[in-house]
């Protein structure tokens, strides 16, 4: 693959990658600022923990989901950038048809070979007339 499709394909896994970060980040951002910095404050007023835990829990699922969304974002756009880059490399580098025609020269050699051997086998046969016969 050239460095200019390569850099091609970094770029969209980068761009990508870098916007479901931002969405992540934005999404634990607002977790943390969705009753957890209150919670933090509670914890330092000495409060139960339940009632922390309580106050804190969806600041945390939604803080939580922003790291999944980030995590989900940056395997999706890993494999849809390698896979397409990785068959386009593939693509350039291995010919179906140079294959193809390799193979079928291999094996018209090697049947002219045993061609040769055939005819020679025939021409012995034919050629001594020392009585063999096949049973």
């Amino acid at each position: 693959m050239d460095a200019r499709r390569a850099l091609y394909w970094s770029a969209i896994h980068t761009l990508v990658w870098v916007l479901g970060f931002a969405v992540g980040a934005a999404l634990v951002v607002g977790g943390y600022f969705l009753d957890v910095d209150v919670a933090i404050d509670m914890v330092e007023a000495g409060e139960p923990l339940s009632e922390v835990a309580t106050t804190a829990a969806p600041g945390l699922a939604v803080a939580l989901l922003g790291v999944v969304v980030w995590r989900l974002v940056s395997g999706w756009v890993l494999f849809r950038t390698l896979v397409p880059a990785v068959q386009e490399s593939l693509a350039e580098t291995y010919d179906n048809e140079r294959v193809k025609s390799e193979i079928l020269a291999v094996l018209d050699e090697r049947l002219a070979d045993m061609q040769e051997d055939l005819q020679g086998v025939q021409r012995e046969l034919r050629s001594g007339d020392d009585g063999f016969e096949f049973d």
